[in-house]
């Protein structure tokens, strides 16, 4: 057998055995175990063990005769699909993996994303892996911010109450987020915000933290950074919450500030 179709078959999550049985298969449409195993050149017990595992795999199916069985082989298509599914999900779940991980010195992870389905992708695997913590949010306006992205936004809203992510923002006070805020905030009672005036915080790139997690949003270029740092995760929530002190303090003397803060909850 061509030994380049058995290691693309090998990729695809078969061994060696498997592979070559498979291909067997392939080039005979329908066969019994008896003759695969002279075609494969393997002995027929092992032969009978290798069509099982590829049965549980989902690579082959028995079709069942008077007297005798036989075996077909499941398109190559649907074996590729169902390999490519089987690495999304364990893509979505290494994170859950790798938080059980002890013993080994934490390193900085950076990931890039591009465009809305880059933004999109970013929030979802925030999403999917934080529950029950807080997250502090530096907003940015969104004068350049997509519809397909707003709707976007309001779309998952959901999702931060049902993971129960409570939220602290400090947002420009600027018309392109009023609609954001009557929309999406509202009377949340999971949600504290405080709204800056622009001559103080007119940002077009919005800074989030969660837990380890600090997402870094430019509006304008519509690509987003992710870092995953405790350490960087830590740094900026203290600055976060020297501003968010800081605006408490000037609601309390007004006189002192011209610093517009909004406090729809308290945590």
């Amino acid at each position: 057998m061509n030994q380049n179709h058995i290691q693309a078959i090998q990729n695809l999550g078969l061994n060696e055995k498997e592979a070559i049985v498979y291909l067997a298969l392939l080039e005979t449409g329908k066969a019994s175990a008896n003759s695969l195993s002279l075609k494969s050149g393997l002995k027929r017990p092992t032969t009978y063990v290798i069509l099982e595992q590829l049965m549980k795999k989902g690579f082959a199916f028995k079709i069942p005769r008077a007297r005798k069985h036989a075996f077909q082989a499941v398109e190559i298509e649907k074996c590729a699909l169902l390999a490519k599914e089987r690495l999304n999900y364990s893509l979505e779940i290494l994170p859950e993996i790798k938080a059980i991980q002890k013993g080994k010195e934490e390193k900085t992870s950076i990931f890039h994303f591009e465009g809305t389905e880059g933004l999109k992708e970013a929030y979802d695997r925030i999403l999917k892996n934080k529950k029950d913590i807080e997250c502090a949010a530096f907003f940015a306006h969104q004068r350049n911010v997509p519809d397909e992205v707003k709707n976007y936004w309001e779309k998952i809203d959901k999702l931060y109450a049902k993971n129960n992510i409570k939220r602290k923002i400090i947002i420009p006070d600027d018309s392109s987020v009023r609609d954001y805020i009557g929309s999406v905030i509202g009377k949340r009672d999971d949600i504290a915000l405080k709204k800056l005036p622009l001559e103080q915080f007119d940002s077009d790139v919005a800074i989030e933290i969660y837990d380890n997690i600090t997402l870094f949003v430019s509006h304008k270029h519509m690509q987003a950074s992710m870092v995953e740092d405790a350490d960087i995760a830590k740094t900026i929530t203290q600055i976060f919450n020297l501003v968010w002190k800081s605006a408490e303090d000037n609601v309390k003397n007004p006189d002192e500030s011209n610093m517009l803060s909004t406090n729809l909850t308290k945590f």
